[in-house]
């Protein structure tokens, strides 16, 4: 499944796109093969792969690294179009997997960074309530003076 053949091409393509991935926890921790990886993009290792022979089913593949779960950081080669359900399911790993203690402190990570923007959100919700409810008590104040 791996491979751990280095590729560099040229970057002339500069149609990159920046993916974002708002998934919760349980996609952080998949450990399923057949999901396509949450992906990012980096400087070294972006744009449409020409070094290589490689296909997917819409052709020439776009250069990807992983962003969460135990291959974080591993590059790979997926389907060219964006993320809105018209990719095709082809990855293929440039880097070689981690080894197993990475891989388990890569998801532990992902865990903690996931429970700590869960408490960020909920202090937010909490700190836009309480400003409400204090706008609202002044409101009151001001019409019974």
């Amino acid at each position: 499944m791996s491979s751990s053949t280095t590729h560099t091409g040229d970057d002339s393509d500069k149609s990159v796109h920046t993916f974002t991935y708002s998934g919760d926890s349980s996609d952080y921790l998949s450990d399923s093969d057949n999901d396509l990886p949450p992906e990012t993009e980096e400087r070294l290792w972006r744009g449409i792969d020409r070094s290589t022979d490689e296909r997917c089913a819409h052709g020439r593949p776009r250069r990807k690294v992983c962003w969460g779960g135990r291959n974080t950081g591993r590059r790979f080669l997926g389907c060219r179009l964006e993320e809105d359900g018209n990719q095709c399911s082809y990855v293929k790993w440039i880097d070689a997997e981690w080894p197993e203690r990475v891989q388990v402190s890569f998801k532990k990570l992902w865990h903690q960074s996931n429970q700590f923007m869960r408490a960020r959100r909920h202090c937010s919700n909490e700190l836009r309530d309480a400003l409400a409810a204090k706008v609202n008590m002044e409101q009151r104040l001001k019409k019974s003076e």
